[in-house]
């Protein structure tokens, strides 16, 4: 009737993230992120397998740059990726949600002892066989996962109790993640609600943090 209104759409209820998985992060390794800048979601999935080709290219396919995980949060594109590792002949295990409990091990082994240069390992994988993937010091996320407790968890595996201590130097680890303003959900999760608002519409495509320093 002409005494009521209708407010719908006039309030909003925030909950905002503080921290994220970021802030339980134990491991020394600092964690970059670097975003990708695409004009639309379905350009986002190309600039996204662009970027990671040219990130492997040029820093990860060095004798002295092995035990590198690739995560993958989507089986598609796990896919995709394992494809062009494949045609492009570069030394690799895969684990996802499909492989074999033997192939898993194997994988997991050939990692740890360097008889494979990469990993590329899915999410869902990791949900359901929560594996502690040893050796590794070079982590990329592909994407953030969907669960934001698997970030950390992984990010932890680079500390030094879970090395190969005949793999390399200490000094020579890193943690690379890549992202677009359309990861906006999953990047709240992981640094924060502030630190995301930040890393989406800053200039800077790239932003480190040093989450146990």
């Amino acid at each position: 009737n002409r005494h009521c209104f209708n407010y719908f759409g006039k309030v909003r209820v925030m909950n905002p993230v503080v921290g994220g998985a970021l802030s339980t992060i134990f491991s020394e390794v600092p964690v970059v992120f670097n975003r990708i800048n695409s004009a639309s979601p379905k350009l986002a999935l190309e600039d996204r397998f662009e970027a990671l080709k040219k990130l492997i290219h040029s820093k990860f396919m060095k004798d002295n740059m092995d035990h590198v995980m690739v995560f993958f949060s989507d089986y598609v594109d796990f896919v995709k990726a394992r494809n062009w590792f494949k045609s492009s002949d570069l030394d690799y295990a895969e684990i996802s949600e499909y492989t074999k409990q033997n192939k898993m091990a194997k994988a997991r082994d050939d990692f740890y002892h360097n008889a494979r240069h990469f990993l590329l390992y899915t999410e869902r994988a990791h949900f359901y066989r929560r594996f502690t993937i040893k050796g590794i010091r070079h982590l990329i996320f592909y994407q953030m996962p969907l669960n934001a407790h698997l970030f950390s968890e992984l990010c932890n595996f680079q500390q030094d109790e879970f090395q190969n201590k005949r793999g390399g130097s200490k000094s020579n680890m890193s943690c690379t993640v890549l992202y677009t303003k359309y990861d906006a959900s999953r990047l709240v999760q992981c640094v924060g609600t502030e630190k995301a608002a930040t890393m989406i519409s800053a200039a800077n495509d790239k932003h480190i943090f040093s989450p146990y320093l």
